[in-house]
């Protein structure tokens, strides 16, 4: 199993979303204080190179005074619509691609759209030479397109977490107050407004069918909500009878064998208190009809982040003790871990899409797991070419042996006469 370092950033890291499968942004900052510690998102791109990877940063967003504390995406194929919470206030802008020259000082654009955009900075610290004239390179163009503010008036209450409906008219927020809010981005209006809970909304997660939005909180309820109306569905019940409470820390639907009409939500579980002696987390998958569930112990180390695979074979996990794990959807079995990857706290994992001209370039790697956490860091993950080779020869094993098993069987049945 391998992980690499990908990106060092200037800023705690509080968020991670892909673009697409060559390009990712980071964001988060250091707040309000006045520590020089900045507040931004930042986009990347990723490129493989006789195996190995670099990354260089693109384009650098400041967002003044307030940290990125959450972030959604959600694509056309072509281009991009990013919700950021600032605070109490949702931020929406467009991001479009555009091709320029490589040596191109894109800094000059900075006045118009309030983007700094840098030089290509790669991780391995090399310059490429230029060669056959001047090479072109993909970058972006960052537009703020709306704002809006959860709350009606002012007040310390803050946006946790915003989600786009699948086809990206809607937003829905989670605030630390409990309420859940659908809102039509375009137009800054507000379609339903829910006290959902008693306590933090810690997460949400939309339907692909974008029939359902769940919610899970601090108060220990995951709640299945009608996308549309906001009329409350179901609750889910947690299955699991032990002594110890326990709450929903991150949910997140995914798509059943890259069908997007079926679906399953997968939901991370932690103790509802600190115990002297460790108790452990889960993970759960529940039905996308029923919302009936199947459990799994991940461990002792508390969980922190989930994301789902684009195809929904794979969940990545982080945990507060900076581990990092891939589990197989169907199964939960845990595919991949690496202790205490990161020094602190995981506060996001994300996949990115593996194509299948991709995955001739990266060598075959099933999954690339990218992880932050607010030491700065950005970290790749993917499963190392021996374990793949050590797969297929356990299943060329596993057929051989069953040829040589019914190949003794019919000879076995042959000499007893009961095969004519």
């Amino acid at each position: 199993m391998a992980s690499a370092l990908l990106a060092r950033t200037e800023f705690p890291i509080y968020t991670i979303r892909a673009l697409d499968e060559n390009h990712f942004l980071v964001a988060g900052g250091g707040g309000s204080s006045k520590t020089g510690v900045p507040n931004a998102f930042e986009i990347y791109a990723v490129k493989w190179d006789e195996g190995n990877i670099k990354s260089s940063s693109l384009s650098y967003h400041d967002t003044g005074s307030q940290a990125v504390m959450n972030s959604a995406i959600c694509s056309d194929g072509r281009n991009h619509k990013l919700a950021v919470g600032l605070d109490d206030d949702c931020q929406v802008f467009s991001i479009r691609y555009k091709v320029v020259a490589a040596k191109e000082d894109t800094k000059k654009e900075s006045s118009t759209n309030d983007v700094r955009q840098r030089r290509t900075k790669q991780t391995d610290n090399k310059e490429e030479p230029v060669k056959n004239g001047p090479q072109k390179m993909v970058n972006f163009d960052i537009e703020k397109i709306s704002k809006f503010q959860n709350s009606a008036k002012v007040s310390d209450h803050f946006q946790k977490v915003v989600k786009f409906s699948p086809d990206g008219n809607l937003l829905y927020t989670g605030s630390d107050n409990g309420i859940l809010r659908c809102w039509m981005h375009q137009e800054s209006k507000k379609i339903f407004e829910v006290s959902a809970h008693s306590s933090d909304i810690d997460d949400l997660a939309v339907s692909p069918s974008g029939k359902w939005v769940v919610t899970v909180s601090k108060d220990n309820l995951g709640i299945v909500w009608n996308a549309k109306t906001g009329k409350k569905h179901t609750k889910l019940n947690w299955p699991c009878k032990t002594k110890e409470q326990y709450r929903f820390r991150c949910c997140e639907f995914g798509c059943v064998e890259g069908n997007k009409n079926k679906y399953n939500l997968y939901t991370l579980n932690i103790p509802s208190r600190r115990a002297i002696k460790p108790i452990p987390c889960y993970i759960a998958k529940w039905d996308g009809t029923e919302f009936s569930a199947k459990i799994k112990k991940t461990g002792t180390e508390v969980l922190s982040a989930l994301s789902v695979s684009d195809d929904g074979d794979y969940l990545g996990v982080g945990s507060i003790s900076g581990s990092i794990s891939v589990y197989i959807s169907f199964s939960l079995q845990r595919l991949y871990h690496v202790q205490e990857s990161h020094r602190i706290f995981i506060t996001g994992v994300e996949f990115l899409p593996v194509s299948k001209s991709m995955r001739a370039v990266t060598g075959a790697h099933d999954f690339q797991l990218l992880s932050i956490s607010p030491d700065h860091i950005v970290q790749i993950h993917k499963p190392h070419t021996g374990y793949y080779v050590r797969m297929e020869t356990g299943l060329v094993i596993i057929v051989f042996g069953t040829i040589l098993i019914l190949a003794a069987l019919v000879l076995l049945l042959d000499q007893l006469g009961l095969i004519s």
